[in-house]
């Protein structure tokens, strides 16, 4: 009888003899923590929804309670936007529309058009260009419905700079202009090409520089001097482009289209 054996019978106990080295099962190692995981995962956005106080609706990623990533904002005046948020803020590419079918497409930054855009006006008129906090800026361009357009430099929403605004009945203006309005030198071109250099003064022509200057070479002009004057397009307002209403882009304003 071997030991386990005698020993059982003294005390009247069960001995189990040890398992086999081969049986013995080894516990599975404990995986390191991924930190850098672990916060990749809590930096996702997610799909939520959040309430303004303005009572405006925002639906879409959201991250630590601000909308960041892709989503859409609708306010109780009917504007919706469709774009990029980072902290809330409209950042990146997006889409703004208004109740009266105004337009905006392209960049943004801090809520704000910035960048290269296009903005569609409620009457259908149209600038392309750039942008600079919520304000044109640089060089574009604007169409209006009775299709005149102006393609230069803006500055903080006027035409400023070197541009050229073509009327709709063909004749044109090139040359300077400061708070959208012709002021320097230029040169206005009738509808059948007769050009003359001028210099204007706050949107009005202060003085003729010089005799009619034919846009084709070949053909001369049938007296020295013309009358321009009849040539101006009819309406006084839109010869000396004094700004209208800033909602409604009249008479070539181009001033506070997008309001937010």
């Amino acid at each position: 009888m071997d030991e386990a054996a005698d020993l059982a019978t003294a005390t009247g106990a069960a001995v189990c003899a040890p398992a086999p080295v081969d049986a013995v099962v080894e516990a599975e190692p404990v995986p390191d923590f991924d930190e850098s995981a672990a916060a990749e995962a809590a930096a996702q956005p997610e799909h939520s929804e959040i309430q303004r106080p303005n009572g405006a609706v925002y639906s879409g990623q959201v991250l630590k309670g601000f909308a960041t990533g892709r989503g859409i904002q609708k306010w109780p005046s009917g504007a919706v936007y469709d774009g990029d948020w980072v902290d809330d803020t409209m950042d990146g590419q997006g889409r703004l529309t208004t109740p009266d079918q105004a337009e905006y497409i392209g960049s943004w930054s801090e809520s704000r058009q910035h960048g290269p855009g296009k903005y569609t006006a409620p009457d259908r008129g149209c600038y392309e260009g750039q942008w600079d906090a919520g304000k044109m800026h640089g060089k574009g361009s604007y169409k209006w419905p009775d299709g005149a357009v102006f393609e230069g430099e803006f500055s903080q929403g006027e035409k400023c700079g070197e541009g050229m605004l073509r009327y709709a009945n063909g004749s044109r203006y090139e040359g300077s202009w400061l708070d959208s309005k012709q002021h320097g030198l230029g040169v206005f071109t009738t509808k059948d090409g007769r050009s003359r250099r001028g210099e204007w003064k706050d949107g009005t022509r202060s003085r003729w520089l010089d005799d009619v200057v034919p846009e084709n070479p070949k053909r001369q002009p049938s007296a020295p001097a013309c009358n321009f004057e009849i040539e101006q397009p009819d309406s006084e307002a839109r010869n000396s482009l004094v700004a209208g209403s800033a909602e409604r882009c009249v008479e070539r304003c181009t001033r506070n289209c997008v309001l937010m």
